[in-house]
């Protein structure tokens, strides 16, 4: 469920994120 959000709850878009 990570096709909404780039930063969503996902391994590789965690990154994303950075937390």
């Amino acid at each position: 469920m990570v096709s909404l959000s780039p930063c969503g709850s996902g391994k590789k878009y965690k990154q994303c994120c950075g937390k």
